[in-house]
């Protein structure tokens, strides 16, 4: 299977993994924080699983894996904030 041929299943993939969390937020869930944080964590999820592909792949790792890993800050500096609001959320292991 051709590199782009893998990206681009992995792009569909996480497009209607996304759209499916959204429609699932929406639909059956209150918006809180807790349902933000959980999806902050998928987010960061399917970011590691883009970056390792991106390795595997070859796909110039050096310009492109940074770019996933600025993403990644953007989406922890946001948990930051929920945080500060929501401190029981917190791993244990990022406390102090």
């Amino acid at each position: 299977m051709s590199t782009a041929r893998r990206l681009s299943q992995f792009g569909w993939v996480l497009a209607v993994s996304s759209h499916l969390i959204m429609q699932a937020l929406k639909e059956h869930m209150e918006i809180t924080h807790e349902a933000l944080h959980e999806l902050l964590k998928t987010a960061a999820d399917q970011l590691e699983t883009a970056a390792e592909l991106i390795r595997d792949l070859d796909l110039a790792p050096d310009s492109n894996i940074p770019k996933v890993g600025a993403s990644l800050v953007n989406i922890f500096e946001i948990q930051d904030d929920i945080y500060a609001v929501r401190p029981d959320l917190q791993a244990n292991f990022l406390k102090n």
